[in-house]
Order: C-alpha cells, then sequence, then structure tokens
C-alpha cells in the first residue's frame, strides 16, 4: 500500500498551496493512486489557518467508496486523509479549500485511482 502526501502550505492566486515531495512536486493537488492507497493532506503552513475538502457530487465515480476523506488522525485534526477503494478512470473531483488571513480560497483539483493489477 502506498501513501501520497500533500503539504498545504498557504495560500496563492485563488489556490491552496499543496505540494507533494515526488517528483512532480508541482502537481497542485493532483495525483493518481492505486486501489488501497491512501492520500494524507497535512496543513504544515502556519498562514493557513483552515483547510476542508468537499467531494463535489456528480463526480465521476466515488473513488473514496463509503468513506470520504475526513480529518485525520481524529476529528479535531488539521489534517485530513483518505483512502482509493474504487477504479476511477476518469478521477474524483473535489473542492479544497483554505482560509489564510482573512482570504479564502478553494480549488478542484483531480484525484484518479488506477484499476486493480
Amino acid at each position: 500500500m502506498g501513501n501520497v502526501i500533500f503539504n498545504v502550505s498557504g495560500c496563492s492566486e485563488g489556490n491552496c498551496v499543496m505540494r507533494t515531495n515526488s517528483a512532480n512536486a508541482n502537481n497542485n493537488g493532483n495525483a493518481t493512486v492505486d486501489v488501497n492507497d491512501t492520500v494524507t493532506w497535512n496543513r504544515t503552513g502556519n498562514s493557513v489557518s483552515s483547510f476542508s475538502i468537499t467531494v463535489n457530487q456528480g463526480s465521476d465515480q466515488d473513488i473514496w467508496g463509503d468513506t470520504p476523506p475526513a480529518p485525520f488522525p481524529n476529528s479535531d485534526s488539521p489534517n485530513w486523509q483518505g483512502t482509493g477503494k474504487n477504479y476511477g478512470d476518469g478521477g474524483e473531483n473535489y473542492t479544497i479549500s483554505c482560509t489564510c488571513g482573512s482570504s479564502n480560497q478553494s480549488h478542484d483539483p483531480r484525484i484518479s485511482v488506477n484499476p486493480n493489477k
């Protein structure tokens, strides 16, 4: 099982700033994972006062199964996590919202899940 970790470090030009530590660090919240991989969003920036994820209705497929991303490791955590459960060739769309000072930002990155091998 793999894990994709996004560090949410601030707000810029209408988006939450999200980067992974992978070779494709400028992926702006987009990722492709395998079934049962976890995706974690860690709030790392002191300027980010709030962060949340909403799965958009009418997405291509519900890649999270019955359990959408939620605060992790507990309901009071500033970090979020989800586990890809279903193949989603079209990906799933989300609204990622963050607040930095008086600036509320949101954007719609794409998470896709590869088919089982």
